[in-house]
């Protein structure tokens, strides 16, 4: 089982900021740009699962200590670009700090625990896209919008996580 120690502080910087911008890039890829409430608590939801998870790694990593952390980074390396950054941007970057915290965790972390990892970072993505669509269609569960169903399909593909077809 990872433990911070584990990692350098830039690889454990990487890991805790990348599900903030996995959110960031779903709800920004979404058809109004607006963020609810609802999609910021199914994004806090997958943040305590996360702390209640079997993989030390996610305890750690969504540890109240490392939420505020993570806030305060992503927030701080945000405003750091000049103006306001594009949707298109943040995507790219999403999906760029997914590869490496991907990858660092396959490295240096046990399998159950990267596979963890990985899954926390697609569901958030999954989670607050479904969040958003609920609260736009009440009832029933319309499509992903094109720009959700590309960063789906991207991040999939980056995580190495298989599609699981509902019932």
């Amino acid at each position: 089982m990872a433990k911070k120690h584990d990692f350098s502080p830039t690889e454990w910087n990487t890991l805790r900021d990348t599900p903030y911008l996995v959110c960031i890039a779903v709800l920004l890829a979404g058809s109004t740009g607006f963020v609810t409430v609802g999609q910021l608590l199914a994004f806090a939801l997958q943040i305590v699962e996360g702390q209640n998870a079997d993989s030390s790694l996610l305890r750690e990593l969504t540890s109240r200590s490392e939420t505020q952390s993570a806030e305060v980074s992503v927030r701080q390396s945000l405003r750091v670009a000049r103006g306001t950054p594009s949707s298109d941007s943040i995507r790219r970057r999403a999906l760029e700090q997914a590869r490496a915290s991907a990858e660092i965790a396959i490295a240096k972390a046990s399998e159950p625990d990267a596979l963890a990892y990985r899954r926390l970072l697609f569901g958030i993505a999954e989670k607050t896209a479904f969040t958003a669509r609920a609260e736009r269609f009440a009832g029933f569960e319309p499509e992903p919008t094109e720009a959700e169903a590309l960063f789906f399909a991207q991040l999939r593909r980056i995580l190495e996580i298989e599609l699981v077809k509902r019932a």
